[in-house]
């Protein structure tokens, strides 16, 4: 025999809102100078970072990076933030640009 039950009851589901946010240090950085990459992330607990070519270290997983570039030019950033339940968000950014004052008068400085 067909045999059918209906229950009823509430049942809470958590929603996480992973979001992966940074900002960079400074906007420009001279050749070879360090800066760090702020990580201003929501409801993430790990964090995998990519950078562009030149980069003092290719990947972390710090959850505030510290690098440098020896190369000139406009950089690119890349974070995977990851909840404690596996939720992930991408951001890819710019920043810094990547300048080398030598040959510069000391004025453009001032």
């Amino acid at each position: 025999a067909d045999c059918e039950i209906t229950l009823a009851d509430t049942i809470l589901i958590g929603v996480e809102h992973t979001e992966a946010l940074f900002h960079v240090a400074y906007v420009n950085a001279e050749l070879n100078e360090n800066f760090t990459i702020f990580n201003t992330s929501l409801q993430a607990s790990n964090f995998y970072w990519t950078f562009d070519t030149g980069a003092s270290v290719l990947t972390s997983t710090a959850f505030e990076p510290t690098l440098s570039y020896n190369s000139l030019g406009l950089k690119t950033t890349t974070l995977i933030a990851e909840s404690q339940y596996g939720c992930r968000d991408t951001l890819m950014d710019t920043g810094p640009y990547v300048y080398s004052s030598q040959g510069l008068p000391a004025h453009c400085w001032g």
